[in-house]
C-alpha cells in the first residue's frame, strides 16, 4: 500500500549536471497542488531565497493533486505537488516525477475531550455508530471527495470505512471538503470535528488541531521517524519535459541537508 521512496540525493547530482544553478533576475517558479504539501514547500522556499535571491517561489492555491498535474502539462506552472505518483497517461506527456518525501497521517479534532480509538472502531466513526466524545460534544464529520487520496487511504487502512464514507456522502448535513485547506478550515469551525489529515499540513499550517490516537499511535514527528508507525503517504514533484534552470535549481534544493531539514521539520521526511 505504502511507497518506500529514494533519498533526493541522486536528483540533486543530475540536476545540478544538467542545468545552471544561476537565474536571471526576478525568475518565476509557480508551484501548485495538493494543499497538504503547499505550505510545507512554502517552508522551505523561505529558506532558498536566502541563497537565491533572483528567484521568487509563487506558491499558488490549492489546485489538488490531479490539477496540478494537469497545470504542469498544459505550462500553467512549473511544479506540482503529488499526493500519488504519475500515471502511465500522465507520464506518456513527458511530465516526470520525483520523489519530495512522506509523512503520516490520522485523525485531527478540535474536540477538547479526547479519546483514543482501535483500528476497529475507525469505521464506526465514520457510519455514526460513534456519535460523541466523552464529554458529551457530538462527533461532527468531515469528508472528502471519494477520489481524493487519503479518501482512497483511509478506506484501504481501515476495513468498512471506504463503504460508511460513501453512505455519509449522501447526507446533505455532513460536508465534504473539496480542498484540505477547506478541511482544516471545517475542522476549525466545528467543535468536535473528526477529519482525516497529514501531519505535514498540520505543522506547516500551524493548525490549532490534535491528532487522536489509533491503536496507541498518533502521528508526530516521533512517529514519522519511526518505521513501525503504518500511516503513511508520499508527495511527489511534478514537472514537464522543458523544465526551466530556475525549476531545476529549486528541485535540486530541496535534495539538499538545508531543504531536507526544512521539510523535516514540517512532518516531510525523505527516504521513508
Amino acid at each position: 500500500m505504502f511507497r518506500i521512496i529514494p533519498l533526493l540525493r541522486p536528483i540533486a547530482l543530475f540536476l545540478g549536471l544538467c542545468f545552471p544553478v544561476a537565474a536571471a533576475a526576478e525568475d518565476v517558479v509557480r508551484i501548485g497542488g495538493t494543499g497538504g504539501a503547499l505550505r510545507a514547500v512554502e517552508t522551505v522556499a523561505a529558506s532558498y531565497r536566502a541563497q537565491a535571491a533572483d528567484t521568487r517561489i509563487v506558491i499558488l492555491p490549492s489546485l489538488g493533486s490531479a490539477g496540478g498535474i494537469r497545470a504542469v502539462a498544459d505550462g500553467k506552472i512549473d511544479i506540482a505537488l503529488s499526493g500519488r505518483p504519475l500515471t502511465a497517461e500522465e507520464s506518456a506527456k513527458g511530465l516526470v516525477e520525483y520523489p519530495l518525501g512522506t509523512t503520516v497521517w490520522g485523525f485531527a479534532t478540535s474536540a477538547k475531550a479526547l479519546r483514543d480509538f482501535s483500528s476497529g472502531e475507525i469505521a464506526d466513526v465514520y457510519s455514526g455508530k460513534i456519535r460523541s466524545w466523552p464529554d458529551g460534544t457530538p462527533m461532527r464529520l468531515v469528508l472528502r471527495p471519494k477520489s481524493e487520496f487519503l479518501s482512497i487511504i483511509v478506506g484501504e487502512a481501515f476495513p468498512g470505512a471506504g463503504q460508511a464514507m460513501d453512505l455519509m456522502r449522501r447526507r446533505p448535513e455532513v460536508p465534504v471538503a473539496g480542498t484540505d485547506q477547506e478541511n482544516a478550515a471545517l475542522a476549525l469551525g466545528n467543535p468536535g470535528s473528526f477529519v482525516a489529515m497529514t501531519l505535514a499540513q498540520a505543522l506547516s499550517e500551524q493548525l490549532a488541531l490534535r491528532f487522536v490516537a489509533v491503536d496507541g499511535r498518533r502521528p508526530d514527528i516521533e512517529s514519522l521517524r519511526s518505521s513501525a508507525y503504518p500511516l503513511r503517504v508520499a508527495f511527489y514533484l511534478i514537472v514537464g519535459p522543458a523544465r526551466a534552470p530556475p525549476t531545476a535549481a529549486f528541485v535540486a534544493y530541496l535534495a539538499t541537508p538545508e531543504g531536507q531539514a526544512s521539510l523535516a521539520s514540517v512532518g516531510i521526511q525523505s527516504g521513508k
